[in-house]
């Protein structure tokens, strides 16, 4: 719990609440939850199935509108954004989703996943620069040489390459914040370390 927060806090949660259902019984996903990660930091929820992590990273995301509290990322209040300054924000903060089989679009390629992204959060970028950028995000993923996998789509790709390129689409719009809801529970164990790997090297790099 952050009493008082630094200044130089990239992320602060508040007094965050949400509620599922109405009347007087409602089932109280998150209860009165506040923290602050700063720049450069790594924090990880711990908690059995069901106790709200995954509620958490999706208030984080504005995916799920709060009960009440406040989220604020880089100094700017997001609880309530919605819309046009919703899409201009979420370039400062990215999600990598638990299970790389749902959250890809099957038939896309790794390139297309990646580049939605860019297509989206930077349009200052010409075609040509968006997909240096997006091969270059999964060479940095560890989908060497990118060009080999570029063309690939989701189904012929491994569970552990999937994830990968979700990491890849993440970073390639350079957030401030990562938000990560249990990015590896879905893989082989022998693959998890791997992708952990890459995440730590990338948060040390970027």
């Amino acid at each position: 719990t952050a009493e008082n927060p630094m200044t130089n806090d990239l992320l602060q949660i508040r007094n965050l609440k949400k509620y599922f259902g109405s009347g007087t019984h409602p089932v109280r996903a998150v209860d009165d939850v506040s923290f602050a990660i700063r720049r450069g930091q790594t924090m990880a929820l711990v908690g059995e199935s069901g106790c709200g992590k995954t509620t958490i990273a999706r208030t984080i995301m504005r995916l799920q509108d709060i009960t009440s509290g406040s989220i604020s990322i880089a100094g700017e209040d997001v609880t309530t954004a919605k819309g046009r300054r919703l899409r201009r924000l979420r370039r400062g903060f990215q999600m990598i989703f638990q299970d790389p089989f749902e959250s890809l679009p099957i038939n896309s390629t790794a390139l297309d996943v990646v580049s939605a992204g860019l297509r989206i959060h930077r349009r200052d970028l010409d075609p040509e620069a968006q997909r240096s950028t997006a091969l270059a995000a999964l060479e940095a993923c560890g989908l060497r040489p990118a060009s080999s996998f570029a063309d690939r789509r989701m189904f012929r790709l491994s569970g552990g390459q999937r994830q990968r390129v979700s990491i890849a689409a993440a970073l390639a719009v350079e957030p401030q914040l990562l938000v990560a809801d249990e990015p590896v529970s879905m893989l082989d164990v022998s693959i998890r370390a791997g992708v952990l790997r890459v995440l730590l090297d990338l948060r040390e790099r970027l």
